[in-house]
């Protein structure tokens, strides 16, 4: 079993701050095929003062950004409904992102002062 000091980051720097909603808005147009979610992974772009979203879907491939406040640049994926879920529960309209590389633990801060922390998937 890992020693749990070794899983969670001590120091983070904020990666990504961006708009619940227009995120959101982003999120169901790209995603969401009728009632079922997207089995592939969706990839998120963070970098350029924007967030650039990806998904490989029945109908193709689908691309959109948003913009946001950026500190370097990654390239992360992760499931879906992983992904809808975290987005669902912030009730903020400000959320920051916090990364180290694109295989890490992404913590995800509202204003609410609650931390939350999505898993991502690998990419090939």
């Amino acid at each position: 079993m890992p020693r749990r000091a070794a899983a969670v980051r001590r120091e983070v720097q904020p990666d990504a701050i961006y708009n619940n909603r227009l995120v959101t808005q982003l999120i169901n147009k790209v995603l969401l095929d009728g009632k079922k979610f997207q089995k592939t992974p969706v990839v998120l772009s963070i970098g350029n003062e924007k967030i650039q979203l990806e998904a490989e879907t029945q109908k193709g491939t689908v691309k959109d950004d948003c913009a946001a406040e950026c500190e370097g640049e990654l390239r992360i994926g992760f499931n879906c409904e992983y992904l809808i879920d975290m987005i669902s529960v912030c009730d903020s309209e400000t959320i920051t992102l916090e990364m180290s590389n694109a295989v890490s633990a992404v913590y995800v801060h509202d204003t609410g002062n609650t931390t939350y922390l999505v898993l991502p998937v690998r990419l090939k």
